[in-house]
């Protein structure tokens, strides 16, 4: 059998080398909109565009696993990116500039150059499964290790562990930690030498222990539990990924991972976003990697604009979707994630003053609800948030006819754990029923403009009531009537139309409009710019409208 290779340092590696090297310098924009098994191919800078630098720093970085002086590539790394990040006008800001500048350049190495020397030993334990049954998690043992890092240090679990998949080094910016196979015949020793001691003390996890670590939680002792969800487990649209089993993985076999209706957002995407003067994004993801031994740049090139551009405020990016501005060019999935970043509070209320309490089960523990409410939360006006009751939640087992529901009693969500799959299934939800909690708890005056914005939307509508329509499997019963007008949503529901039966039929609250559009901000980027780009039969961007008001009445 090869011989395994176990990379402490890096040595004179042309397989690593051609790992950076294949990557496409991108804009940030392209990046974003990826999915995350694709980012690792990609190579980007935040703060950085010109297509140039971009290439210029990767095939600079590609020289350290043929053996280039690590310091050298750093000052190298940072000459070409300080004149993007770097105020020269200013001799106080400079100072600090340029110390964020270093350390920008230290973790692109860093973060490169790992994933290529990972990648490796990624494939050559991949191809010796059957032989290394398990594999060790094996930290850097330094001060510089992350605590959640440093727990890790010496836990063994088996190979086909999901725990893998989102943590496989570098899991995190900057991350350095190994991961080492191991035969059965030394686990078994293992496991015979510690039988005596705490399950939670243990290195090889087994049963309760080794299921909490697959779902994000680290259980080293009775005093210490560590929360050790992958940045991606976090937020799967921006959060840091590398999965070196995906990398090479076709289109063909990354679409069966994903729902039917995401993946068909991220091909139209891929297909309408330009990733040079010549090819789509789509096109350069069907095509083979060119890098040659030497490390030859790929010749993508994205839309550059000047280093002194700064991002587009809330009130700019919400201009370019009013009402007014519908008949121009749709809005792209580089403006819903700048949308997205720029609602977020510099300041939110935490999660902890929020949540009165949280109950999550085997598959959605406490400690992820938390963190996707969290993000729900990022976008609550400070002022609003410190003013609302708190708010439970809990993962209920005997739900029926619904994926969650609110109730304004108690102030308790529940959440179908029967019926929700993924994380991206379960941020939805939770976005949809924080939003009752947010509307019904809130000023009087949102739910003033809410039932306004309904009676403008339904004016004229003389009844009855009618059943609306929802997407095919989805949990919603034939008493499930309202009215219809344009309040259809992505998926062809009109729930946003829907009329409870303890409300005032003549008098609607328009209980589910902030729900139906509020949700949307838990989409990806391309999925968040197909629902604000979807023109009704009638020919009006109707979504977008609701969207908008939403927007503007509640966040």
């Amino acid at each position: 059998m090869p011989e395994l290779q176990y990379l402490w340092e890096p040595v004179p590696n042309e397989e690593a080398a051609r790992f950076i090297a294949d990557k496409a310098p991108v804009s940030r924009a392209v990046f974003i909109g990826l999915l995350p098994e694709l980012r690792a191919r990609a190579f980007t800078i935040a703060g950085i565009e010109s297509a140039d630098v971009l290439q210029a720093v990767r095939d600079k970085i590609a020289e350290i696993p043929r053996g280039a002086s690590w310091d050298a590539v750093k000052k190298d790394v940072l000459k070409e990116i300080s004149p993007w990040l770097v105020n020269d006008e200013d001799p106080e800001q400079r100072a600090g500039d340029l110390l964020a500048a270093k350390r920008r350049a230290e973790l692109l190495l860093r973060t490169h150059g790992f994933q290529a020397y990972q990648a490796q030993a990624w494939r050559e334990m991949d191809e010796q499964r059957d032989v290394f049954e398990f594999w060790k998690y094996q930290s850097m043992e330094d001060a510089r290790v992350r605590e959640t890092h440093a727990a890790l240090d010496g836990v063994i679990l088996p190979h086909d562990s999901p725990f893998w998949e989102p943590h496989f080094p570098p899991w995190e910016f900057g991350c350095r930690c190994q991961v080492v196979p191991m035969l059965r015949d030394e686990v078994e020793e293992i496991e015979a030498a510690e039988k005596n001691i705490l399950p939670e003390k243990r290195n090889v996890l087994t049963g309760p222990a080794l299921k909490a670590l697959e779902n994000g939680t680290l259980h080293r002792g009775p005093s210490q539990t560590l929360d050790v969800t992958a940045p991606i487990t976090r937020d799967p649209r921006h959060g840091y990924s590398f999965n070196p089993g995906t990398l090479k993985m076709p289109l063909s076999m990354l679409r069966d991972r994903y729902d039917t209706e995401t993946f068909a957002a991220f091909e139209k995407w891929a297909k309408a976003t330009k990733f040079d003067g010549t090819r789509n994004v789509w096109d350069w993801l069907n095509e083979k990697p060119t890098g040659a031994a030497h490390g030859a740049a790929i010749t993508a090139q994205p839309v550059v604009p000047s280093p002194s551009s700064k991002p587009a405020s809330v009130a700019e990016l919400l201009q370019q979707l009013s009402v007014s501005d519908m008949q121009k060019d749709h809005f792209t999935p580089e403006q819903a994630s700048a949308l997205v970043d720029a609602l977020k509070k510099s300041a939110p209320v935490s999660a902890q003053d929020l949540l009165a309490s949280v109950h999550g089960n085997h598959q959605f523990n406490a400690a992820k609800i938390r963190k996707l409410s969290q993000e729900y939360f990022d976008y609550l006006p400070p002022q609003i948030a410190q003013s609302l009751p708190p708010v439970s939640i809990k993962v209920s087992p005997g739900l029926q006819n619904a994926l969650g529901d609110f109730n304004q009693q108690t102030k308790t969500i529940r959440l179908n754990g029967a019926s929700l799959v993924t994380e991206g299934e379960l941020r939805r939800v939770l976005f949809h029923e924080l939003s009752h909690w947010l509307h019904l708890n809130g000023p009087a005056a949102y739910r003033a403009k809410i039932k306004d914005l309904m009676s403008r939307r339904t004016l004229g509508f003389t009844g009855p009531l009618q059943v609306l329509h929802a997407k095919s499997g989805q949990l919603y019963d034939s008493s499930t009537t309202g009215m219809r007008d344009e309040f259809s949503d992505r998926m062809g529901n009109e729930y946003a139309g829907r009329i409870y039966p303890f409300e005032d039929q003549t008098d609607p609250a328009g209980l589910e409009i902030p729900t139906r559009h509020i949700e949307s901000l838990s989409f990806h980027p391309a999925t968040l710019a197909e629902y604000l780009n979807h023109m009704s039969a009638s020919g009006v961007f109707a979504w977008r409208e609701a969207f908008l008001e939403c927007i503007s009445i509640l966040l």
